[in-house]
């Protein structure tokens, strides 16, 4: 998870890949890598899916189904007011749905999986000082209990990423980088320690040729839309894994770490909670899906280590927060615009992009520097207009701090500032309660009747107002009152997630070959911090 190309490139075949998607055009090579690299999220991701049912009723077994599996979508939009039409595509990319949703896949997994199958198979494989005389294979374990093991692992991690950049014991000055303010409750997080089992068994290899990897199947799975609603995700998760809405709203929120991406499914690369807080485990998923009712609670994250000195604390103490506000730093409001992507033929896949205010230079101009809050969105503008002298030889702004400026005397009114904030149709119709046609655009709310956006001349949305989603939950809450609960209270929604989390582990296992195993591990930390980081 650390050094995840390094992983890749010590596979066979990963040396290979890594090069060909490095080869592709449009953009920057961390993106285009990120399709591939077996890293926190990949980890993550690939256990849910291995636990997605077969049609044999197995689950969590150690296989994958390789349909569409390596499919490399088009970076580059088609159809209505583009230059290309959406039958033409070259090598080495491949053709989308033409028109209705279709069900996710395992595309891309393979890679995380077959640096898995080192660890499995090869006993010397990885870091030395990690080695062993006999394999986890050797030693008669199965892949289907190192995929669940490594999925909690990435849990953990992602944890203790977040808790680093909190103050759990207040030895250190507030703000810490995941607190608001000094004001602000610490943002640590107690995870519970799961209850996993082991004794899974793998599936038998179906797959044929020359590279087909022992944990390649041919059998069917069942996997969700990503174009469905609220019910949709929610009938999906009561058929093929027993949850109840509220355990299907808890997991949801694995949506914290990582992001989409356009070569793997065509959705839009921004993430569910922004690029410097996708690595860490948190409830800012929820957070920021509630905002799509209007409330001013929006912070936009920035990372403060660009505009201070690299000398200054990273992690606490800090001067400039990472949650910056409007001009006097308080929260604004947000609101969300449906984007089509237009890389199908009906426009699709169809994101969520949240929206925001600019930041006044007007404003900023008649506030007093040593007066600006430490939230307040003019030290940005001041900082990368005119860098302190003592700081341009380290000066690192965003170069795209001076697209949030706007001219406004009395402040900014106009939401046209986009967030990097992206969420697809299962995380809203968890809040909100629309309907989806037959190809997957989001229809029934104000904002959705847009004939320009309709008919796909334009990119986005109006602003979308909808009713909330008042399916019941068991303890008597809406689901949309389950997702403001776990937007309002961490606590509560880590609990619930370790739970479901470990009943996802067990989906179509039989379960009377499990036993419960040793958790020491589950207190370990990463000790090597102070040479790595994700900021």
């Amino acid at each position: 998870m650390i050094k995840p190309y390094d992983a890749l490139k010590s596979i066979p075949g990963g040396s290979e890949v890594h090069d060909k998607y490095l080869s592709l055009e449009h953009v920057g090579s961390h993106m285009k890598l990120d399709a591939i690299a077996p890293n926190m999220a990949k980890i993550i991701r690939l256990t849910f899916h291995d636990c997605v049912k077969e049609t044999s009723g197995a689950g969590c077994n150690g296989c994958l189904n390789f349909e569409g599996m390596g499919n490399i979508y088009e970076f580059d939009t088609c159809g209505k007011g583009t230059k290309r039409d959406c039958s033409e595509v070259a090598e080495p990319f491949s053709k989308g749905p033409k028109t209705g949703p279709s069900a996710t896949d395992n595309n891309n997994l393979q890679w995380v999986a077959r640096v898995l199958e080192g660890l499995y198979k090869d006993p010397n494989y990885g870091p030395a000082g990690l080695n062993s005389e006999v394999s986890l294979f050797e030693s008669g374990k199965s892949r289907a209990d190192l995929w669940a093991f490594a999925g909690l692992v990435a849990v953990q991690f992602s944890t203790e990423t977040n808790n680093h950049y909190c103050n759990p014991t207040g030895d250190k000055p507030a703000p810490c980088f995941n607190q608001i303010n000094k004001d602000s409750p610490s943002c640590f997080i107690d995870l519970p320690t799961p209850e996993f089992r082991s004794g899974r068994s793998d599936c038998l290899p179906s797959c044929t040729g020359e590279n087909s990897p022992d944990f390649c199947t041919s059998n069917e799975e069942f996997h969700p839309s990503p174009h469905g609603n609220g019910d949709a995700t929610i009938d999906f998760f009561k058929e093929h894994f027993d949850f109840n809405p509220k355990e299907a709203a808890a997991l949801m929120g694995v949506h914290t770490v990582g992001h989409p991406q356009e070569f793997n499914s065509m959705f839009r690369h921004y993430s569910w909670t922004g690029r410097i807080q996708r690595t860490m485990f948190n409830n800012l998923y929820y957070r920021f899906v509630v905002e799509a009712a209007g409330s001013p609670t929006h912070y936009r994250l920035m990372n403060p280590m660009k505009i201070v000195a690299m000398d200054k604390p990273k992690e606490c103490g800090l001067k400039v927060s990472a949650f910056v506000g409007d001009e006097f730093g308080n929260p604004f409001t947000v609101k969300y615009r449906i984007r089509n992507e237009k890389r199908t033929e009906a426009g699709g896949p169809w994101d969520w992009s949240m929206f925001g205010v600019g930041c006044s230079r007007v404003i900023c101009a008649g506030i007093d520097t040593a007066d600006y809050h430490i939230n307040s969105c003019c030290r940005w503008l001041d900082a990368c207009i005119s860098p302190p002298k003592d700081l341009r030889p380290k000066f690192k702004c965003p170069s795209n701090v001076l697209q949030y400026v706007c001219e406004g005397e009395e402040g900014c009114t106009d939401r046209n500032i986009f967030q990097k904030i992206s969420m697809i149709n299962p995380d809203m119709g968890l809040f909100l309660n629309f309907t989806t046609n037959a190809d997957g655009r989001p229809t029934g709310c104000k904002g959705m009747d847009y004939k320009p956006w309709l008919n796909n001349w334009q990119k986005h949305s109006e602003e979308i107002e909808c009713e909330l989603n008042q399916t019941p939950t068991p303890g008597g809450q809406t689901l949309a009152g389950v997702m403001q609960h776990y937007a309002d209270d961490q606590t509560s929604w880590i609990k619930d997630f370790v739970a479901v989390f470990d009943k996802m582990l067990e989906n179509g296992v039989e379960k009377e070959n499990l036993s419960n195993v040793p958790t020491a591990w589950f207190s370990a930390e990463f000790d090597d911090r102070k040479k790595w980081s994700f900021l």
